[in-house]
């Protein structure tokens, strides 16, 4: 099972349009845009809906015909759902007075089914052969509109990925230039410093080395830390102003500070 969106948010203007000629055309109280997700179905579009279920515009799969829809990926029609054993004690009959319902899949960009364009009777009906035309018809519309606004997610997407990549790729050719001049730790600290606050905007940026079998006296760490084996050491680049990391100069190698 697939859903055409992760997030549940879809403008309900369109799609409460395509559940309105549902209902108009088939002459019925209540149709639905319908998508169905592992542990609930909601409505982007819906018609005729009871107000305390209009208000959330969703319903748990215990309260779902739409759900066999998917589960079939094929069309649903029934009479009354209170004479078939699958439907008889779902919440959606029992609650919702669900008692005539034809579905029509809905597929999303890559032709999944991920929920149903549905009308629904509260008394028995037979539907017609036109009924279920008309109900195709709005369907491949709905799926269209759902897999366009998938596709431009889609892009939306690749284009910030490839804007990041871009983005990553500018400081790493930034870093390797600037490290291709150093010559000694006190340069290597120069250059990232340089990149980081060029490159990233950051304010500060520093560099810690680590020797895990330097020894470390209690005397080189700040604020009286305990000795520990190993340690962490500053490299202050020429000109350096940051006070805070002279001050901290030398850090315990152990789970307090990043190694």
């Amino acid at each position: 099972m697939s859903s055409v969106v992760t997030t549940g948010v879809l403008d309900p203007a369109p799609y409460d349009a395509y559940a309105r000629m549902v209902q108009r055309l088939l002459d019925v109280p209540v149709a639905l845009v319908t998508l169905v997700e592992p542990e609930r179905q909601w409505f982007p579009g819906a018609v005729g809906l009871p107000a305390e279920v209009e208000a959330v515009r969703e319903t748990p799969l215990s309260h779902s015909v739409c759900q066999y829809v998917v589960a079939d990926a094929s069309p649903l029609v029934i009479e009354d759902t209170r004479l078939d054993d699958r439907l008889r004690t779902n919440g959606a009959v029992v609650d919702l007075d669900v008692i005539a319902y034809a579905g029509w899949p809905l597929t999303d960009h890559a032709g999944l089914v991920v929920g149903s364009l549905c009308a629904i009777d509260h008394r028995p009906r037979a539907w017609s052969d036109d009924d279920l035309a008309v109900l195709e018809d709005v369907a491949a519309a709905c799926s269209a509109a759902l897999s366009e606004r998938r596709l431009r997610e889609l892009a939306s997407e690749s284009a910030r990925r490839a804007h990041d990549l871009s983005s990553r790729s500018r400081v790493l050719l930034a870093l390797s230039e600037a490290l291709s001049a150093t010559l000694t730790l006190t340069d290597v600290a120069a250059a990232l410093q340089r990149t980081a606050l060029e490159q990233l905007g950051c304010l500060r940026a520093g560099l810690w080395v680590t020797d895990a079998h330097d020894p470390i006296r209690s005397a080189d760490l700040p604020l009286a830390q305990p000795a520990t084996r190993g340690m962490l050491r500053y490299v202050s680049p020429a000109g350096d102003t940051w006070g805070s990391a002279r001050l901290n100069h030398a850090l315990g190698l152990d789970d307090s500070n990043p190694v």
